[in-house]
């Protein structure tokens, strides 16, 4: 959950909000609504994502290295 911004439109994050209250409705729906179709398999994306092998992978290519 997410605002959405440049820098993270950028990334192609899906699931960005426009407004606060979008924010804070997306952050209460779990726990009055119960998970989302999928929800057990973003945590595992997102973390294959920002890990730190990716990271320094993605930060080399910006880099030049």
């Amino acid at each position: 959950m997410a605002r959405r911004v440049p820098a993270l439109e950028s990334l192609g994050l899906p699931g960005l909000v426009g407004t606060l209250g979008e924010l804070a409705a997306e952050a209460v729906a779990p726990l009055t609504h119960g998970p989302g179709e999928g929800a057990d398999e973003r945590p595992a994306e997102l973390f294959l994502e920002h890990s730190p092998e990716r990271q320094r992978t993605m930060l080399r290519h910006v880099y030049g290295q």
